[in-house]
């Protein structure tokens, strides 16, 4: 698998996602995931509990938060 590297801000208050930085070589899937949270405001604990397709990057996405 490639490497990645990631940053994810979040609103302790709200337990909702600020903004997320994702280097990698096909993160657009990822990140779309996150506008997708940050637009309408999902808490972590949401997308926490969503189970996503295995082997991908967003299947890596309870670990960035």
């Amino acid at each position: 698998m490639d490497e990645y590297a990631f940053k994810t801000i979040i609103d302790k208050n709200s337990n909702t996602i600020l903004g997320a930085h994702l280097i990698e070589p096909h993160c657009e899937e990822t990140i779309n995931l996150f506008a997708m949270a940050i637009k309408t405001k999902m808490t972590i604990s949401d997308l926490r509990t969503m189970i996503f397709s295995y082997p991908t990057m967003v299947s890596d996405l309870t670990y960035m938060l």
